[in-house]
């Protein structure tokens, strides 16, 4: 699984986008298996009567009404990247805000 997280920085007669990717390797799925035996454990993630797919477990963060692909798992969460420092999705949001507070942009260059 590879994670892409990106932000976009307009200024007044042009802009800059800058990404940041990294890739899981090795064993995969701890992050995302931990915190469901944890929301299931809680009751908040549940098997209904013959159903394959657990409810409450994939959501689209904007839209409620999508439950399935391409929604995102809750385990995606960023209240869990302090448990997991090391994954892929954490360490795409950490540099990020490491990239995003090390910069600047002139009054000059800012949109009108």
């Amino acid at each position: 699984m590879g994670y892409l997280g990106s932000f976009m920085i307009p200024l007044a007669n042009s802009g800059y986008m800058v990404s940041v990717a990294c890739l899981e390797r090795g064993i995969t799925g701890t992050r995302d298996t931990a915190i469901f035996i944890r929301l299931l454990d809680a009751g908040d993630v549940e098997f209904a009567a013959g159903a394959q797919q657990p409810t409450n477990w994939m959501g689209d963060p904007y839209d409620p009404s999508i439950t399935g692909p391409p929604a995102r798992y809750r385990a995606d969460d960023e209240k869990y990247d302090s448990l997991f420092p090391d994954h892929p999705l954490s360490r795409v949001r950490s540099l990020l805000r490491q990239i995003g507070n090390s910069f600047g942009i002139s009054d000059q260059a800012k949109p009108g």
